[in-house]
Formats: C-alpha cells, sequence, structure tokens
C-alpha cells in the first residue's frame, strides 16, 4: 500500500488523473459532470455544488491520507470519475465511488471504470475487499457492480431521505481473491 491516494496511474490503457492535479478548467469540467441530474439523482446529496465548494472539496484531498479520487480517460476522452474513501490500510479495505461522464454515451464506459477501480485497489493499493453503498433503485449501477464480482452484503432500510421518501441503500462488497 505504498501507492499515494492522489498519485496519477495507468491502468489497463486508462489515465487516471488525481483530482488534486487537475487544472481548474479541468475541475470546473469535473463539477459540471456532477450537477447533472442524471448523476445527482443517485447522490446521497443530491443539489448543485457551487465552484466554491468544489475548489475546497479538491484542496481537502490533498491532506487526506483516507480518500482519494480520479478523473479517467481513455485516450483523450473522458470516461469518468473514480474515488476510493474510508482508506483503511490497517485492514487492507476501503469504500469506492464511481460515475460516467454523462455527456459521453460510448457503450461499456462502467465496465471499463469498475475493471480500472478494481485494478487500483487490490494491484496497486493491496486491498483485501472493497465495499460500496448504492441507491436500491440505482438497478443499472447494481446490474454492473453484480457482473463485476460484487456480491450484496447488506441494506440499511430507508436510510436517507430523498424527494419526499425514504430510500434504502444496499451494502455490496467483492474480495480480493489474488491474496
Amino acid at each position: 500500500m505504498n501507492a499515494s491516494l492522489q498519485g496519477d496511474f495507468k491502468i489497463n490503457g486508462l489515465s487516471l488523473r488525481s483530482f488534486v492535479n487537475l487544472s481548474p478548467l479541468e475541475a470546473e469540467e469535473v463539477r459540471r459532470w456532477r450537477n447533472h441530474p442524471e448523476i445527482r439523482r443517485f447522490m446521497y446529496n443530491d443539489r448543485e455544488i457551487d465552484s466554491i465548494e468544489h475548489i475546497q472539496f479538491i484542496e481537502s484531498l490533498r491532506e487526506s491520507s483516507h480518500s482519494g479520487y480520479w478523473v479517467v480517460h481513455e485516450e483523450n476522452r473522458p470516461l469518468g470519475t473514480l474515488s476510493l474513501t474510508r482508506f483503511n490500510p490497517l485492514h487492507h479495505h476501503a469504500f469506492l465511488g464511481i460515475y460516467a461522464n454523462p455527456f459521453d454515451s460510448t457503450k461499456g464506459r462502467g465496465k471499463r471504470l469498475m475493471e480500472a477501480l478494481l485494478a487500483l485497489s487490490f494491484s496497486h493499493f493491496g486491498l483485501h475487499t472493497l465495499k460500496l453503498e448504492v441507491m436500491e433503485e440505482n438497478e443499472r449501477a447494481i446490474t454492473l457492480y453484480e457482473t463485476m464480482g460484487f456480491a450484496r452484503e447488506g441494506c440499511w432500510r430507508d436510510y436517507i431521505f430523498k424527494e419526499g421518501r425514504y430510500r434504502s441503500i444496499l451494502l455490496m462488497g467483492i474480495l480480493n481473491e489474488t491474496l
């Protein structure tokens, strides 16, 4: 687990660029993706993020030993973002975050992003297990996670309140089978 959560990586033909290394223009592009209605609808915090808040968030990552965020490019095409949060080097686990660039409709983006995230987590960081939380109604994401080998591990019933009703969160995980 010697790799830095703020480092840039090349994985499976993809470039992963840390949020802390983005230009202001690139950071603004990520904020635009995050504020897209199709991305926001499955976030715990679904309000629009303003530019000052986004810059402050990126600055907070510079000193973080528990969170890393990356923009992923295939050649020069931005596929989306990945994150590892609640990174625990003692117990060798983290939680993932992922969303595809909502302005690109290339097929297979989600799978490519997940492949990169699994390689980053298991090969570069040596994690034993990777966890995630997903809204129960996000069927497309759940299908992707299950296709990639994640198993359902639990459910937080009525965990968040959005759009006038409570929503449940599925907990999923995958083990590094190479250890």
